[in-house]
């Protein structure tokens, strides 16, 4: 069976297969950039747009005589996009997480990234105090000192390496007395 003057299989790894692949590569390289916009409208422009390219490329390819090699560069193709979007993609995200592997937050728990909130929390509440000597300020911060606390138990780290801290448990044991 014939289509087109060249054999089913010439036709289908010569020709067809070539297109798909050319169409799906510039299609998903439309979408993926957002070159045309994003939308319905631009969905179908972009796969217009591969389509007339895909098709102009596979014929010019064929009545040039080079559809044989096509599935060797489709190959290639495949290989240097992967590993150029596996680059990208690796180095961007890299990039964008840079500040928090240079502080260590990007290797640290929710627990741990809490704790540290709350302590730095815990420490201007101190300091605040300190200024202002606000009696008022005890409640609050009797009840962050007490979460503060639970998660450095649960987390095992060790509160009285902060100064501000071993001066709260001695403000906070006068404070359970009155």
């Amino acid at each position: 069976m014939e289509i087109f003057g060249l054999t089913m299989q010439d036709f289908f790894f010569q020709i067809f297969l070539p297109f798909l692949f050319f169409f799906l590569l510039i299609y998903a390289l439309l979408r993926k950039t957002k070159i045309l916009g994003e939308g319905t409208q631009t969905n179908r422009l972009n796969s217009l747009i591969s389509l007339t390219l895909s098709a102009l490329s596979i014929f010019s390819l064929y009545s040039l005589g080079l559809s044989a090699s096509l599935p060797i560069m489709g190959a290639i193709t495949v290989v240097a996009v992967f590993a150029a979007l596996f680059l990208t993609g690796t180095v961007s995200y890299g990039l964008k997480k840079e500040k928090e592997y240079i502080s260590g937050d990007a290797f640290k728990t929710k627990e741990e990234k809490s704790f540290g909130a709350n302590l730095k929390n815990c420490e201007n509440l101190w300091k605040k105090y300190e200024k202002t000597n606000d009696q008022n300020l005890l409640r609050p911060m009797v009840v962050k000192f007490d979460e503060l606390e639970q998660q450095a138990e649960k987390l095992g780290k060790d509160l009285y390496r902060y100064g501000w801290y071993t001066e709260f448990k001695k403000l906070g044991i006068e404070v359970k007395k009155q």
